[in-house]
């Protein structure tokens, strides 16, 4: 058996997906007493998903040029040499 796990929970690491909490607590959040009544939940959401995507779009493209700049001067480096 591998017991890999240990050192990831004495450090105190969990062992559920970050996106599987965020998921449920976003769940319990608009199933709520307190929460407001929102008029078209489906299109908050589609709205919530859409701008969600183009976060995670946004960033790939970031970190794609950040990398190709990189990669970019440590080439140059590695010619001049």
């Amino acid at each position: 058996h591998s017991f890999s796990h240990v050192p990831a929970r004495r450090i105190g690491f969990s062992g559920v997906p970050m996106s599987t909490l965020v998921v449920i607590h976003v769940a319990m959040l608009l199933n709520s007493p307190c929460s407001t009544v929102i008029p078209f939940p489906r299109a908050v959401a589609a709205l919530f998903v859409g701008a969600v995507f183009v976060l995670c779009l946004l960033s790939k493209v970031l970190l794609s040029a950040v990398l190709l700049g990189f990669a970019a001067r440590r080439r140059r480096r590695v010619s001049k040499s």
